[in-house]
């Protein structure tokens, strides 16, 4: 029960940061896909943000 709750907590945690990050992101991903020059470095960015994301939630069990 309570891993169940726990598990609920840490999801809902995880979107906020996920969903957080994106919103900051979003702009400068926006820019740079404008463009079909600049798609390596919005690749970057999302790579970026991806790993941003796993390190800020990062969950051991």
């Amino acid at each position: 029960m309570i891993k169940k709750v726990f598990g609920y907590i840490y999801m809902g945690f995880y979107g906020l940061i996920f969903i957080g990050l994106f919103l900051i992101l979003y702009p400068l991903l926006w820019l740079l896909l404008s463009q079909e020059s600049t798609y390596y470095y919005a690749d970057k960015v999302r790579k970026f943000w991806a790993h941003l994301a796993s390190l800020l939630t990062w969950y051991v069990p």
